[in-house]
């Protein structure tokens, strides 16, 4: 007979005669679901792990709904210049525009327009340059 486990526990499932999986698959506060495995060799290692994934996962999504709350949404800007808000909200420490444009759904044109107006409205610091790209402090070699 199958055991049934209660919502918010995972499921384990066994793979093979040697291999058990366990997975946990939570609704982030953006809506979307992320799966995570652990495998162990028997169902009570497999036990642990879980409740141990289940404890992290929980955490790292009570801090993303933490730094959320903290932050409204501003009404006056467009749907593009919003999508990239409502990322930049959830990943502040991401600067690759590539990156941010693919978990924005837009073109990467449009992040290097927005990034520096939607960094101060989110009040992210910028980060340092890069000291070898920095050419006042680099002498060019003639």
């Amino acid at each position: 007979m199958r055991r049934t486990r209660k919502p918010g526990t995972g499921c384990i499932t066994q793979i093979n005669d040697h291999l058990f999986e366990g997975r946990y698959s939570p609704t982030w506060p953006d809506g979307t679901k992320h799966s995570k495995c652990v495998y162990a060799h028997t169902r009570e290692e497999c036990e642990e792990k879980l409740k141990v994934l289940i404890q992290q996962l929980n955490a790292e999504r009570k801090a993303i709904q933490d730094r959320m709350r903290g932050i409204p949404s501003p009404e006056k800007l467009t749907k593009k210049q919003r999508q990239i808000w409502e990322y930049m909200r959830l990943c502040p420490d991401e600067t690759n525009y590539s990156t941010i444009a693919k978990g924005a759904k837009v073109t990467r044109h449009t992040v290097a327009k927005h990034f520096e107006m939607i960094q101060k409205m989110l009040g992210i610091q910028k980060t340092a340059p890069h000291p070898l790209l920095d050419c006042q402090t680099v002498p060019l070699m003639v």
